[in-house]
């Protein structure tokens, strides 16, 4: 039975004897009996303490042991244990103590002669010389060793709940090191503080320090004294290190044959382990490294600190960057922290080891790595993916205002990337693509990572400026910066603004190729915290509910609402949008309808980084709010039925049935309240024909809320929103599908705000619009995606790519558009073009 001290070896044989069928003989060896005379001479007496009967007047008699002659020592020690009856045992416990060679000669040709009743056990902290390899072949040994006897967990949390019965298991473990590894003396000498010292008293977390005090002086008292200079030598240099191999070791311990040293350790059961199967790497017992590194730190800190700094950079020589950072740490050496940084920093972060570069960055000052500007670059890029955007921008403005002299080009263009990024997450898309293509002009072709982070924030500033065909110019271009340069995150973003920049031009077999490789990507490579997963989510659903697999998209929405990560938080708006977006056109009973709705309700005023996620939200809500009342109308009072709702209804084909039933009585009398509720905080609906109609709304439904002051003043906004914004007035439209029902309802408001409104005339410039807009609305949807391109002067087969038809397809779109808008060449027609999506960009 090979282990470490403390492992429990002499108790478990103890037990195992005094519960054991058969009869034991136990001899507990020490120092002293190397001795020849000695050794025989106890182990006689020890079987005649079990076996009275036993007589030998050889063991009696010193002179025999005087030549060490060792054939009639071994020929009466057989016929001494031949006379012991059978089946019994003979335990010889601390044999590590044992170092005479001739001892071990006469136990070794003993046991080729004992007699088959008896059973020799051996304890021993070390390795026996004797012939094991022998014995193991002819099945005669059973060997037992660490992994065997140590206590599991349940032997831990069994020991903990029989010894201290007045406390829950969670508080006992509390008293224990994590670390102990089922290492019972350690778990009883925190037994045995907390009895002395605790008082009582549960800490809050690992062991004492009472029990540290005891476990550091079990070890030096029963290892390291026993241990020689050489090998304590060796101890002391490698216990710094969380792993080791024979050549870290030869360069810490600098002259001392490490390899026979672990060798030695490995016979000796020192608590070493080996780890690994590929190469030879060897650990401590946590526990024993713990309390040995607390010793050797005590006696020689300056010694073990220079230890950590030559480990560090025997890693840095293999590329193990972490595992040499967290040297460094332990080191205390701000200099030396600060320079590892410098140079190492950003493999560090290129190998995804951010947990361990924010330890570093928590250790150096705040003000000593803003003095140093590229440092200060990468504590911004570190403390972005920490999910820290408000810290990194605080931290790049302090950077940038410490900065001495001018900046050079390299590091403008960092400083140019990073204010793009958060210029895009602040919403604000022209500045963000202002600083993207400054960082563009000012990177070196060798700058890949800023200039890749460039290409993405000027595609998503272009997706949302609404310049479609530039978008997807530069997400192609940043698709191959990227893939060249193995950035998976950012590989995965571009193919995602790809795919939503083809969504948005209404192609979505184009968009679907771009979206598979970014999901790719994401499940092979994983991604950082700089673009979430949840946009793929999102981006998923919208192909699936355009195909009609809303099923399938809503499945996938369901699995995504349990991401417990902050882009998972800051992506709940959309993703809870889409959800009630394909509830409604999935025709979902009513139960489900009302909680996405109420869950969406309860989050639209949170902090978003997109408005235009606040008004998909609303116009979802509303469309709810009208498909509600559709059914409450259509069922009366009978059992509710929900009837077919179309997916493509927009926000203002919501607004005119809304309007109509409330004119009616039929309606629930909470409607009212609850579209004023909805619609009064909501500021996203400026700069549309739908912010008139919404006014409108709000007018009728104070009326029916008997607040005919409230009604006024919503009117009275309508009426300047159509006198401030002439070009989406269009009064003579909301005259036939909605003055006349308010003026049938003479009693809705007074005749000047009637007149005011409906008498209004709009000028010119105001009819042009109104006869384009009336125009425009006869296009389709592919019509409409055309026209976004046409206005962009792209060519026919330019167009034909960019949405995946045949050039003769776009040819006869043109013609409609042609047609419909009643333009002749191709030059008025960009022109009316470029004026249509102005005017539907403001809306």
């Amino acid at each position: 039975m090979l282990a470490p001290a403390g492992f429990g070896k002499s108790t478990l044989l103890a037990e195992w004897a005094s519960q054991a069928d058969q009869s034991t003989v136990w001899y507990s060896l020490d120092e002293l009996d190397n001795d020849l005379s000695r050794f025989c001479s106890y182990l006689f007496v020890a079987v005649r303490k079990a076996f009275p009967q036993v007589h030998s007047q050889f063991f009696e008699n010193e002179k025999h042991f005087i030549n060490e002659n060792q054939s009639p020592i071994v020929r009466h020690l057989v016929l001494l244990l031949s006379a012991i009856p059978g089946p019994s045992a003979l335990i010889l416990d601390d044999c590590q103590a044992i170092t005479n060679p001739v001892i071990w000669q006469i136990i070794e040709l003993t046991l080729a002669q004992l007699p088959s009743r008896l059973t020799l056990i051996l304890g021993s902290r070390t390795r026996s010389p004797i012939g094991i390899k022998r014995l193991r072949s002819a099945d005669q040994i059973q060997q037992f060793d660490i992994l065997d006897i140590k206590f599991s967990q349940t032997d831990t949390e069994r020991f903990l709940t029989r010894n201290l019965p007045q406390y829950s298991l969670e508080q006992a473990q509390k008293l224990v090191s994590k670390e102990m590894s089922g290492w019972v003396a350690g778990l009883q000498l925190c037994l045995i503080s907390h009895n002395q010292y605790g008082a009582g008293a549960i800490p809050e977390s690992g062991e004492s320090q009472k029990s540290q005090r005891l476990i550091q002086d079990y070890l030096i008292e029963e290892v390291l004294k026993n241990t020689d200079e050489q090998t304590l030598g060796f101890l002391y240099a490698t216990v710094i290190c969380r792993r080791f191999s024979v050549e870290l070791a030869n360069e810490l311990t600098a002259g001392l044959n490490a390899d026979l040293i672990i060798d030695k350790l490995q016979r000796e059961q020192l608590f070493i382990l080996p780890e690994g199967t590929a190469e030879p790497w060897y650990r401590y017992h946590s526990m024993f490294r713990h309390s040995l590194l607390a010793i050797v730190t005590k006696q020689r800190p300056l010694a073990i600190d220079q230890l950590h700094i030559k480990a560090a950079y025997w890693w840095v020589t293999r590329d193990y960057y972490a595992e040499a950072a967290e040297h460094i740490l332990a080191s205390g050496s701000l200099s030396a922290l600060q320079d590892f940084l410098t140079q190492y920093g950003w493999l560090l972060y290129g190998s995804g080891k951010l947990l361990t570069l924010g330890q570093c960055f928590e250790q150096l000052p705040r003000a000593r790595v803003l003095q140093d500007t590229p440092l200060a670059i990468l504590l911004c890029w570190t403390l972005l993916n920490d999910h820290q955007p408000d810290l990194a921008r605080q931290s790049l403005l302090q950077a940038k205002a410490k900065a001495q002299g001018p900046l050079s080009k390299t590091l403008c263009s960092a400083f140019y990337a990073l204010e793009a990024l958060f210029a895009q997450s602040l919403g604000e898309p022209m500045q963000a693509l202002d600083l993207a293509q400054a960082a563009l002009a000012t990177a070196s072709n060798e700058m890949f990572w800023e200039r890749s982070h460039a290409l993405l924030v000027i595609a998503e500033a272009h997706h949302d400026l609404g310049q479609l065909s530039r978008s997807i110019a530069s997400a192609a271009q940043a698709i191959v910066l990227c893939t060249e340069n193995h950035f998976q995150t950012q590989t995965a973003q571009a193919y995602y603004l790809l795919a939503s920049a083809y969504m948005a031009i209404g192609n979505n077999s184009g968009a679907a190729e771009p979206l598979d490789k970014a999901l790719a990507v994401a499940a092979n490579g994983g991604l950082s915290s700089l673009f979430a997963s949840e946009a793929l989510c999102w981006a998923q659903t919208k192909l699936l509910s355009s195909a009609g697999q809303y099923d399938t998209a809503l499945s996938l929405l369901t699995q995504d609402s349990n991401s417990p990560s902050v882009s998972a938080s800051t992506w709940q708006l959309p993703l809870q949008t889409a959800r009630l977006q394909l509830l409604l056109s999935a025709n979902a009973d009513r139960g489900r309808l009302t909680d996405a709705a109420t869950k969406l309700s309860g989050m639209r005023t949170s902090k978003c980084m997109k408005t235009d996620w606040r008004l998909a939200a609303d116009q979802a809500l509303l469309l709810w709010q009208a498909m509600s009342v559709r059914t409450s109308v259509a069922c009366g009072s009978g059992s509710p039925k929900v009837g077919r709702w179309d997916r493509s209804a927009s926000l203002e084909e919501s607004i005119a049935p809304l309007i109509a039933l409330l004119l009616k009585d039929s309606i629930p009398i909470s409607l009212p309240g609850d579209i004023c509720n909805l619609i009064e905080h909501n500021e996203d609906f400026a700069g549309s024909t739908t912010g008139l109609k919404i006014r409108l709304l709000l007018a009728i439904c104070y009326r029916r809320m008997d607040q005919p002051r409230a009604a006024k003043l919503a009117l009275l906004e309508a009426l300047e929103w159509c006198s401030t914004e002439p070009n989406i007035g269009l009064v003579a439209c909301y005259k036939n599908s909605l003055g006349l029902p308010l003026l049938e309802q003479g009693d809705l408001f007074d005749s000047a705000a009637g007149q005011w409104l409906f008498l209004y005339r709009p000028n010119q410039s105001e009819l042009d619009d109104q006869q384009l807009t009336l125009r425009t609305a006869l296009l389709t949807a592919k019509e409409w995606a055309v026209m976004a391109l046409l206005a962009d002067q792209l060519k026919n087969d330019q167009i034909a790519i960019l949405l995946g038809i045949q050039a003769n397809t776009v040819r006869s779109h043109l013609k409609n558009i042609n047609r419909k808008l009643r333009v002749t060449g191709r030059t008025e027609a960009i022109a009316q073009a470029k004026a249509a999506l102005r005017m539907r960009k403001r809306a």
